[in-house]
């Protein structure tokens, strides 16, 4: 999840994108549909998937068969071309804002926070009052909380674990 126009949220998918030095690109739903294909990627056959996903999820998996299929060649080479060299509000926004909780910090910036190994926020983190406090940039009260006295450990994430997205430094907490 990311920050859009006038502080919501909105629902991006992150592709690798091979052709230009590992560079993520970052797409909403609508775009995927309209260039990853001749086939919307509502079209996939839902007996594949398991009934119990998510809608997100199911859009996840179903925008990654479509993005695998365009890498093998099934799509126009004009499509990936144009969906791969396009440049996004979220290409240029991805975590790149200015916001700020309203409330002294010991430490604080701007992070993504891993909700599960698939799904990502956009947030502000910062150390204060005992805890860690992680705001979503829309709001002006902490979102998630941990507590100081329930950690155990911080360490850098290994990097076989890293996401396939460069410039990035990656915690475990």
């Amino acid at each position: 999840d990311m920050i859009a126009r006038k502080g919501k949220y909105s629902h991006v998918y992150v592709f690798l994108n091979m052709q230009n030095e590992k560079r993520p690109l970052y797409r909403k739903l609508e775009i995927c549909e309209q260039l990853l294909g001749d086939r919307y990627v509502t079209e996939v056959d839902d007996s594949i998937f398991s009934q119990r996903l998510s809608s997100l999820e199911r859009h996840r998996r179903e925008i990654g068969l479509r993005y695998a299929e365009a890498m093998t060649g099934r799509v126009a080479s004009s499509k990936m071309k144009h969906f791969q060299k396009m440049t996004s509000f979220y290409d240029k926004n991805f975590m790149r804002h200015n916001e700020t909780p309203k409330k002294a910090a010991i430490k604080s910036g701007l992070l993504a926070r891993a909700l599960s190994d698939r799904h990502w926020i956009e947030e502000f983190g910062c150390v204060a009052d005992g805890e860690i406090q992680f705001y979503r940039l829309d709001k002006g009260k902490p979102h998630f909380c941990i507590s100081l006295s329930s950690v155990v450990k911080v360490e850098p994430l290994p990097e076989a674990e890293w996401p396939l997205v460069t410039g990035y430094f990656f915690l475990s907490i």
